[in-house]
């Protein structure tokens, strides 16, 4: 069971479109062709009854017919008008009493042996007495009583409605149908006037064509239903491909977001009015957050003045310590404000990476530090991503400078190396050094602001634990984000990647 279970969702993950518009004209269309097969296979099955009424009223005609002509004729006339009355295998015999026919099986002939016989008690009926008959016409056919004729359908092969797809379905591929052999053998009898009996065995090899499986309309139907269920679905789903396009661009550039054309339907235009207030909301929190951040900050930066103007007055060894302290509150508000920030006033543009990559190995190499490309190739034919320049500069910045003081090994000095991947959605560098790495149940934590590893990453080595986590952020204003991760044979290796706005 399981087994089938996990084939039917290996099935299901094949044949299912991801897209809405594609599961939604999937369904729509596979349930609209069951429709059209099940409704063929129920019209085909009535139209297989009524060809076998009409059939069977022909052959009870031409039975009945004879049996005018030879009710007409004189006794000594019967048998030799009986044998010119033999055609397309139809041959009768004149019987002194009422033979004895098997019974048919009680399957589909039963039936038609049932209409048969009803056909040629009528179609006598008609001749002998008309009003009677005409009386019997009003009625049901199938509730009519039995006259005095026998009928007996001993062999009748008509195809199936499956068996009709198939060949309309051969004709629509221009291929040559398998013949199955379709006839019918059938046997009545029936009284003249004078109580002589006229006994009819009527062989058909081939039956009239049935009208053929609409195959070709099912399809022209189907393909034509496909086509306006794209149209519809697709003219639904616009508005709500927008919406998420919409709620994409937020998270990345929330300043540059306009508010949505609420159109659409109903449903779709409540949404997007919701989008909107949402929008609205959040714009006005982040300004309001920025506004009380920039309020701290000057209220704060002015009582650290003093402070530092009444430090300035006490002698070297009691200044130090208090100096040291304020140097890192002062650190703390601007990093803290920074991150709370987040840069999200700065105007995107596009920005040379293969350039800003270039000019962070020289200055770190400059500054003395082992840092550089791994592949300078690479960088020749980098297209340029459309982002702030400063906030992606900063970002790397931080990356850099934790991997320049954690990514020595055994206290040498570290060796950093740079490099990139470049896809058509996405840019991401890769930053790599080779020290003692984070244990990777830390790997998520780091994120997190104030978090520092310990004993190693401390205050007293520098650092507040809100770098990586401003690098989070800023990745994340970008439509990228950042992992991390252990290399096999030693070091950290950090992964910033930008979405190309495409």
């Amino acid at each position: 069971m399981s087994r089938l279970c996990s084939f039917a969702a290996r099935l299901r993950a094949i044949l299912v479109p991801k897209s809405l518009v594609g599961q939604l004209v999937f369904t729509f269309s596979a349930a609209f062709l069951a429709l059209l097969l099940f409704s063929s296979f129920f019209a085909d099955h009535t139209r297989q009854y009524f060809f076998l009424r009409n059939f069977m009223a022909d052959r009870a005609r031409r039975m009945t017919d004879s049996v005018l002509l030879l009710e007409a004729a004189r006794k000594d006339e019967r048998a030799g008008l009986l044998q010119r009355l033999h055609y397309r295998g139809l041959r009768g015999i004149l019987l002194p009493g009422q033979p004895e026919l098997p019974a048919p099986p009680s399957d589909f002939r039963d039936q038609a042996s049932r209409l048969l016989r009803t056909y040629i008690n009528l179609q006598l009926e008609e001749t002998r007495n008309p009003p009677r008959a005409r009386l019997r016409r009003e009625g049901e056919l199938d509730t009519m009583p039995d006259g005095p004729a026998l009928a007996t359908v001993h062999e009748l092969k008509m195809p199936t409605a499956l068996e009709s797809m198939k060949a309309s379905l051969y004709r629509t591929l221009r291929m040559k149908p398998p013949r199955n052999g379709t006839a019918c053998l059938l046997t009545a009898a029936m009284p003249l006037e004078d109580g002589t009996w006229v006994l009819f065995e009527d062989e058909i090899p081939h039956l009239p064509s049935v009208p053929s499986f609409p195959i070709s309309g099912i399809i022209l139907v189907e393909l034509f239903f496909v086509a306006i269920s794209i149209l519809a679905f697709w003219l639904i789903a616009r508005p709500l491909r927008r919406l998420a396009d919409a709620a994409d661009k937020l998270g990345r550039d929330l300043p540059g977001t306009p508010p949505l054309e609420e159109c659409g339907p109903r449903e779709v235009r409540e949404a997007t009015r919701a989008f909107n207030r949402m929008q609205r909301r959040i714009r006005d929190f982040i300004a309001d957050r920025e506004s009380t951040l920039a309020a701290v900050s000057h209220d704060l930066r002015t009582p650290l003045t003093r402070m530092r103007l009444r430090v300035e007055s006490l002698d070297e060894e009691a200044r130090l310590p208090l100096q040291k302290d304020m140097n890192e509150l002062q650190r703390l508000m601007d990093t803290t404000i920074d991150l709370a920030r987040g840069s999200s006033s700065e105007e995107q543009a596009p920005l040379d990476m293969a350039a800003l990559l270039e000019s962070l190995e020289e200055d770190r190499q400059d500054m003395g530090q082992n840092v550089r490309i791994v592949d300078p190739a690479k960088l020749e034919n980098l297209a340029p991503l459309r982002a702030r320049p400063l906030s992606v500069k900063r970002c790397l910045d931080n990356v850099l400078d934790n991997a320049v003081r954690y990514g020595g090994a055994d206290g040498s000095p570290a060796r950093v190396e740079m490099d990139v991947e470049d896809r058509p959605d996405r840019l991401t560098v890769i930053i790599r050094d080779h020290g003692p790495g984070i244990p990777e149940e830390q790997q998520e934590k780091v994120f997190q602001p104030f978090y520092r590893l310990e004993p190693s990453r401390n205050r007293n080595t520098g650092g507040n634990g809100l770098g990586l986590a401003i690098v989070r952020t800023m990745a994340r204003q970008h439509g990228g984000d950042v992992t991390l991760e252990n290399a096999p044979d030693g070091g950290l290796v950090v992964r910033v990647s930008f979405r190309r706005n495409t």
